[in-house]
């Protein structure tokens, strides 16, 4: 990435460029506040891998981070865990013993692995952080008609992208000759390496880039520019603060509100608490839910969001999935840029892979995830859900029914077996 200039680069090779900057100064500390942000699960990986490499150089690392999950493979490199609530030290745990502290960690509204979730629920013991006996023994338990549970399906297509080769000036393409058929009802999950073109094609979609070649149309109406769009879509980017203009929450719920309550979109985000802050004074996870509960005021017919579970704990992600699903149910279109597997197994209906501008995969979630070649060659991971269904030989559990029947955290109750 060398010649390339730093306003060109994807959300994922900035973080790599600021980590980079930083590793640079050659200190004997090293502090990160969310350096996994934006990366892909290989580049995760990755960078973990290094930093236990400086670690054993001498150098002391201090991890700022939300996404457990990715961490828990590095269990034994991690010297002490310390956890935070309102400004004090509630716990610590050494990495080795990551697992005893199962309940403290999902009390305090920590996204935990799917085995402590499980070892949690069954009252069994991990032998290990990585121990996945009791999720096991908990999907045997599950039934098998989850995949019953579907939202409704209205089956009209609202988005068509024919052909579409896009790019940001000169002779290279962030997207090559993507065709793509978005229905209402429906929510779409666009995953794939670090500049793979996820968030070109959202800008495609919203007009604020026009393709060199092919077509986007929404509603039948050809998206020439921004104009074509302005009411239909709610659009949310990595850096919410573009689209923030008010002093205050509450002005910026009230000024967008269009047939939708704005204290209702501020409970269902859990923003509700904030209306009388500025939203630029907010945690970047805050201002996404101000931003994404802006976007749903407008009372749009698709939803278009970059990155929506970055910076969020456990309840925060539950409420904008929460928000996301309903937004789905009520006949929207949502189309959501995300590198968390875990959320787009439980969350998300169609799976959308990008792989160097190219679509390399597509189809439903589960069944996409599931796929080595997609995990091997598109810097994803497979969901630890997904990968004991697999080793069980059991179908894979995702979409809607993946949240609510997994963890019962959602209140739809298991169906019987069909």
């Amino acid at each position: 990435l060398e010649d390339r200039r730093v306003e060109e680069l994807s959300g994922g090779q900035l973080q790599r460029l600021v980590v980079a900057c930083a590793l640079a100064m050659d200190s004997r500390a090293l502090v990160l506040d969310e350096p996994l942000a934006y990366l892909d699960p290989r580049g995760a990986r990755e960078l973990m891998e290094l930093l236990v490499k400086l670690k054993g150089a001498g150098k002391a690392v201090v991890l700022i981070e939300h996404r457990l999950r990715d961490l828990v493979g590095f269990y034994e490199d991690i010297d002490e865990v310390l956890l935070l609530d309102e400004g004090r030290v509630v716990g610590r745990l050494a990495g080795r013993r990551l697992h005893e502290g199962v309940d403290k960690l999902i009390g305090l509204g920590l996204r935990v692995p799917a085995n402590f979730e499980a070892s949690s629920r069954l009252k069994a013991e991990l032998s290990s952080p990585v121990d996945v006996e009791p999720l096991a023994l908990f999907l045997k338990s599950l039934p098998q008609s989850v995949r019953a549970l579907e939202g409704p399906r209205l089956r009209d297509g609202v988005v068509e992208v024919r052909g579409v080769w896009a790019s940001y000036g000169g002779s290279s393409y962030a997207l090559r000759d993507v065709s793509l058929r978005m229905e209402a009802g429906r929510s779409y999950a666009v995953m794939g390496p670090n500049a793979s073109g996820k968030t070109t094609l959202l800008r495609v979609l919203m007009g604020l880039l026009k393709p060199k070649r092919g077509s986007v149309s929404f509603l039948g109406v050809k998206v020439r520019s921004l104009r074509n769009v302005v009411g239909l879509v709610g659009y949310v980017p990595q850096n919410p603060d573009l689209t923030l203009m008010s002093k205050t929450v509450r002005d910026e719920l009230e000024s967008r509100a269009r047939g939708r309550s704005m204290e209702e979109v501020a409970k269902q985000l859990r923003v509700d608490d904030l209306l009388d802050r500025n939203p630029h004074s907010l945690s970047r996870g805050q201002r996404f839910r101000v931003a994404l509960a802006a976007a749903l005021a407008l009372n749009p017919k698709a939803l278009l969001l970059d990155e929506p579970t970055t910076g969020q704990d456990e309840e925060c992600i539950e409420a904008l999935g929460r928000a996301i699903r309903g937004f789905v149910e009520e006949g929207g279109l949502a189309v959501v840029v995300t590198h968390d597997v875990d959320f787009a197994l439980n969350y998300a209906d169609h799976c959308v892979v990008l792989n160097s501008g190219e679509v390399y995969a597509e189809g439903e979630v589960g069944e996409v995830l599931s796929r080595s070649d997609v995990t091997s060659r598109c810097g994803l991971a497979r969901p630890m859900v997904l990968d004991v269904c697999c080793s069980l030989g059991l179908p894979p559990i995702y979409g809607r029914l993946g949240a609510q029947l997994l963890w019962g955290r959602r209140g739809v109750e298991a169906q019987p077996w069909s």
